[in-house]
């Protein structure tokens, strides 16, 4: 007997799930990889993802970043992620080689020069099966 059509949905939804997680984690270990500061934010400033090596200049471990705010986190650089990422997200052009300057949080050393390349990327709200 074939499988109905509601069966068949969610072995796709299913899979589908797997697959989302198994591609987070390597993008996660890829970033970790990386020995720059890395940080992937949506369109609300809300952390998706950080490496170790920005975890560590926060102060705070990666997996508290994630789905909270950058005001949550970095209520020192608030200001400055907000101002740089907007015109990213309203343009969606790069910004690169722009030096920033950081606040820092009250047990960090005196405040540094930062300079991000900060990409807007396209990521899908939806899919059209969930």
């Amino acid at each position: 007997m074939p499988d109905s059509a509601a069966r068949k949905n969610q072995r796709l939804r299913d899979r589908i799930a797997v697959l989302d997680n198994e591609l987070a984690c390597t993008r996660q270990t890829f970033i970790d990889a990386i020995p720059i500061a890395i940080g992937i934010l949506d369109d609300q400033c809300r952390f998706l993802a950080v490496n170790q090596t920005l975890a560590a200049i926060h102060g705070i471990a990666p997996a508290e970043h994630d789905g909270r705010t950058a005001s949550e986190m970095v209520p020192f650089l608030v200001d400055m992620v907000q101002e740089s990422v907007t015109p990213v997200l309203r343009t969606r052009t790069a910004i690169c080689e722009q030096e920033l300057s950081s606040g820092n949080p009250p047990s960090a050393p005196p405040s540094r020069g930062l300079v991000p390349r900060l990409l807007p990327a396209a990521i899908a709200r939806s899919l059209p099966w969930s």
